[in-house]
């Protein structure tokens, strides 16, 4: 399951670049933001953290009494602030969902690329841990 949830992460990652470079910067936005999810809750896996729902914040403040992640805090605070694409451009909410059209004009290029940044920064440091 672990190698599932890693190949998922990298798919999306490439996804979300491919978007960025497309001009498809709310899905960018959303995949980058999925991919750091999925990055934490493999890292909650593999350090036996039970973790309920999706919410970054919360999986960070689980795994962070474990582990020390000051040097991704920022890109969890930046990814975190972009659940509002979910809540308020999503039809319904669903952590699989992608947002619709009417979130392209929410978000810009350079929101796009920090995002899909801060998302390999965390792909990277929980790949570093369970390598």
């Amino acid at each position: 399951m672990m190698k599932k949830n890693t190949n998922e992460i990298i798919r999306l990652l490439k996804s979300a670049n491919y978007h960025l470079n497309n001009g498809d910067y709310g899905i960018s936005c959303y995949e980058s933001r999925l991919s750091a999810i999925y990055s934490m809750e493999i890292l909650a896996n593999y350090l036996n953290i039970e973790i309920n729902g999706s919410n970054l914040r919360e999986i960070y403040k689980q795994i962070n009494k474990i582990v020390n992640l000051s040097s991704i805090r920022y890109c969890i605070d930046y990814l975190d602030s972009l659940k509002n694409l979910e809540v308020n451009y999503c039809d319904t909410y669903c952590s699989d969902e992608i947002p619709g059209a009417e979130v392209l004009d929410y978000v810009n290029y350079d929101d796009s690329f920090r995002a899909y940044k801060c998302s390999n920064e965390i792909k990277d440091f929980v790949f570093r841990i369970i390598s």
